[in-house]
């Protein structure tokens, strides 16, 4: 009720109208998913639930087709899994997982009517739904927690980490008059900071800090330090000394248990060697790195070569780049250009030391920033900026 609240406040502040209540229901069910809700219950409804919403967003909304090749590329990705499947030695389940992970990027096919409303109504959702998530485990954990404790600590830091600038777009684009809503939005920026820092997550800790110093540079929000001086302040209280700071997030005094990143990499390089065109097959990478001890190769590229050969290999390092170049397209245009940009950019830096792509949950997110980043460089000025 709360998401749905500051939602249609947040679209009639912008717009002059609120949502429809059965888009409502959808960006209500979006948030939900996104922050990983649905995963407590049954874990493949996390997997296929993005696609449906998402075309049931691009029904309610009046979507367009205006990009026909995102379809076909997703399409053809989709069928060479399925030949894949159909010729390797695959189960069901991979292959519905490797499907659902292809599969939300055709959305990127469709020009829908308020990209942007929707996007910040999602990214506030789900901001409010990981935050809560977080600080219940944080308690259950109790105050000697380690950041392994904290179950997907690392891939909850990272979507608040893209969400948060989105959260920063909606606090700037609400009418000062508006104070409680305006306040409401504040508390959770600063509440999702306080998440990814207690969360003590190095990945978390390294992207929230490059994020911030970007985001002042091209803005000058020096305001923003004060929210970051007092969540550091408040975690250092919490310590007894700088040295136990750095233990607890395992920069100092640490010897990792797993296998490093690298070496990930490289067993999965060389189980890619073997067969370059075709991979290990989709759904099959937990086999492949069963002597690492992992699940999946801790890099977008690195994940879809492994499973599909070549062929995933280019499509993952498509996707990378066509992020890269719509992300440094709105930092030179500057303005609130600059916030849509850092979300992409978490993304990104995620993909780079994990596989965000094997979580349609987290596509989701990635899906409804791009629609918003192609509108925003392909008008002139800056109209959404006050």
């Amino acid at each position: 009720m709360v998401t749905v609240t500051t939602t249609t406040a947040l679209t009639v502040a912008r717009t002059g109208r609120p949502f429809g209540r059965a888009l409502q229901v959808i960006i209500a069910a979006m948030c939900v998913v996104a922050a990983g809700y649905p995963s407590f219950v049954a874990h493949p409804i996390t997997l296929l639930a993005p696609v449906p919403l998402l075309v049931a967003l691009v029904l309610l909304d009046e979507g367009r087709i205006t990009r026909p090749i995102w379809i076909a590329l997703s399409g053809a990705l989709v069928t060479w899994t399925t030949l894949l499947y159909l010729a390797m030695d695959g189960t069901a389940t991979g292959l519905g997982h490797s499907l659902a992970m292809y599969a939300p990027f055709a959305a990127l096919a469709f020009r829908i009517k308020r990209p942007e409303q929707i996007a910040i109504a999602v990214a506030i959702g789900t901001s409010m739904l990981l935050c809560i998530r977080m600080l219940t485990s944080f308690v259950r954990a109790g105050v000697e927690w380690a950041p392994w404790q904290i179950y997907e600590g690392n891939d909850m830091s990272a979507r608040l980490n893209a969400l948060l600038p989105v959260v920063l777009v909606g606090f700037l684009a609400v009418p000062r008059d508006r104070r409680w809503l305006r306040g409401l939005l504040l508390a959770l920026i600063a509440t999702g900071i306080v998440c990814v820092v207690l969360a003590q997550q190095r990945a978390g800790l390294g992207l929230l800090v490059a994020l911030i110093v970007l985001g002042l540079v091209r803005t000058n929000w020096r305001w923003l330090i004060v929210i970051v001086a007092a969540a550091a302040a408040a975690w250092l209280m919490a310590s007894d000394s700088i040295v136990s700071v750095l233990e607890r997030v395992r920069l100092v005094g640490f010897t990792p248990s797993n296998a490093s990143r690298p070496e990930i990499w490289d067993v999965a390089i060389e189980n890619l060697r073997r067969s370059s065109w075709l991979g290990v097959g989709p759904g099959n990478s937990a086999d492949a790195l069963r002597e690492v001890g992992n699940v999946h190769a801790h890099n977008n590229l690195v994940q879809t070569a492994l499973e599909a050969g070549w062929p995933g290999a280019l499509a993952g390092a498509g996707l990378t780049v066509y992020v890269i170049i719509l992300a440094a397209r709105l930092l030179w245009r500057d303005g609130h250009n600059t916030l849509w940009a850092l979300s992409l950019l978490a993304y990104l830096g995620f993909s780079m030391i994990s596989s965000p792509i094997v979580r349609p949950d987290f596509s989701l997110v990635l899906v409804l920033v791009i629609m918003v980043g192609r509108e925003r460089v392909g008008t002139r000025g800056d109209p959404c900026d006050p």
